[in-house]
C-alpha cells in the first residue's frame, strides 16, 4: 500500500472486509479486529468501520446473545451464534497463516450422509502445491458429543470417497473441535480418547484461545 492516501488505505481495507464476510457470511467486530486491526486500540476501530459500512448500507447487523452485533450480507439467518463459533477457525488460521498458505475453500455446513460437518477448509502451499485440509466443528451444547463416533465411522467407511478433496491428499483431514468451557472440552476429550478407534487427528481448542491471536510477522 505504498504511496496510498489514509483515506485510499482505508477504502481498499473496506473492501476487503466486506469481501471476507460476503465469504464467511457472518463475522463480529472482534473477528474483524483479529484479521484486519491487531493491535490494542483494534477493536474499536473495527466498530468504528463495521458501524460505518453497515450506516451506508453495504453490511447488514443483527444482536447476537451476548448483545454483540454480528454483521453480514444478505437475508438474516437463524444459526448466526453457531456460525460466528465456526468461522473462529477461519479468523485464527488467517491471523496465523504464512504467506505461502492460501486459503482456496471455506466450506459451511458440508453434508457427508453420516455426519454434516460445520466447517471445511481447504488450503493450498502455494510453493509445494500441496493441500492441507480441515475439518471444523463448533459445540456448545450439553448432548451427548457423538462427533468421534460420526467421524471414525465415515472414515472406516471410506464414506468420504468421490469427495472432490480426496484426489489431493493421502491423509484423512485434521478434525478441529472448538467449544465455549473447560467442562464441555473435557467431555470432548474424553470422547476422543475413548471412541478414537481410528487413530484419526483431532484438535480441541477453547473459542477463547482463538480470540488472543495476532497477525504473525510472515
Amino acid at each position: 500500500m505504498t504511496g496510498l492516501s489514509a483515506r485510499e488505505i482505508g477504502l481498499r481495507r473496506d473492501s476487503k472486509i466486506i469481501e471476507t464476510i460476503e465469504k464467511v457470511i457472518a463475522l463480529t467486530a472482534e473477528q474483524v479486529r483479529v484479521m484486519f486491526f491487531p493491535y490494542e486500540q483494534g477493536l474499536r476501530k473495527a466498530q468504528e468501520r463495521l458501524r460505518k459500512l453497515y450506516k451506508s448500507k453495504k453490511l447488514n447487523r443483527t444482536k447476537l446473545e451476548d448483545n454483540s452485533y454480528v454483521y453480514y450480507i444478505g437475508k438474516k439467518r437463524g444459526d448466526f451464534e453457531h456460525l460466528v463459533g465456526t468461522n473462529w477457525f477461519y479468523v485464527w488460521f488467517i491471523s496465523r497463516k504464512c504467506w505461502w498458505e492460501e486459503i482456496e475453500r471455506w466450506d459451511l455446513e458440508q453434508d457427508y450422509g453420516i455426519l454434516r460437518c460445520d466447517g471445511f477448509m481447504a488450503v493450498k502451499n502455494t510453493v509445494t502445491e500441496e493441500h492441507n485440509f480441515y475439518f471444523v466443528e463448533y459445540d456448545r451444547s450439553n448432548n451427548k458429543f457423538d462427533k468421534v463416533r460420526k467421524y471414525v465411522e465415515f472414515y472406516e467407511q471410506e464414506k468420504y470417497e468421490g469427495f472432490w478433496w480426496v484426489e489431493y491428499t493421502k491423509k484423512f483431514p485434521v478434525i478441529n473441535i472448538i467449544t465455549t468451557d473447560e467442562q464441555r472440552l473435557q467431555v470432548i476429550q474424553d470422547a476422543i480418547k475413548e471412541e478414537n478407534t481410528a487413530g484419526l487427528r483431532f484438535k480441541t481448542c477453547l473459542v477463547d484461545e482463538m480470540k488472543e491471536v495476532r497477525r504473525s510477522a510472515s
